[in-house]
């Protein structure tokens, strides 16, 4: 934060000039990606992470992003939900990419937690507004387990199912 400029308004200058996908890709996941490792090296108290993660949250709701083509044809949009791995970490990034989709036209379901998750696999379970594509987002490799987990429950319940898994902040090579 740079003096009294919060971060919404921070982020709203910087898409002035650049799109929303390099902000989610090359500054908001990444920044996750720095939280957890300072966490992990005592470098930050879990109250602090927290406050970080909320902040990340609240750029969502409060940032200027251009209009999604959703609001006004919703009923023609593809239907993507978007749960989470594991952690709250998961769930931003599986946020971030919603609010991406839904930039490209995309009507998005995001789960907010792993209970939450249960709740939409019982609509699976029930044939009830079956989604297009299941997105399910996990930050690191540790929870890439509880990711791939979730995936086969869903392929259980309805094996035509189109999942995809958003690996984000994963090293490239």
């Amino acid at each position: 934060r740079t003096g009294d400029q919060g971060e919404a308004e921070m982020v709203d200058d910087y898409l002035e000039e650049f799109s929303e996908i390099p902000l989610f890709d090359e500054i908001l996941i990444p920044i996750l990606g720095r939280v957890q490792a300072d966490y992990d090296d005592g470098a930050i108290t879990g109250d602090e992470r927290r406050a970080i993660h909320q902040a990340s949250g609240n750029i969502l709701e409060q940032a200027d992003f251009r209009e999604s083509p959703q609001e006004s044809s919703q009923q023609d949009s593809m239907v993507v939900w978007c749960l989470p791995g594991r952690t709250e970490r998961d769930v931003l990034a599986g946020r971030f990419a919603a609010k991406a989709l839904e930039l490209d036209g995309f009507f998005t379901r995001i789960s907010a937690s792993r209970a939450e998750n249960q709740t939409l696999l019982k609509f699976l379970e029930e044939g009830r507004d079956l989604p297009d594509i299941i997105l399910v987002s996990s930050m690191h490799e540790s929870g890439l387990k509880q990711a791939r987990a979730l995936i086969g429950r869903i392929k259980a319940i309805v094996p035509s199912q189109t999942v995809v898994l958003g690996c984000w902040g994963q090293e490239r090579g």
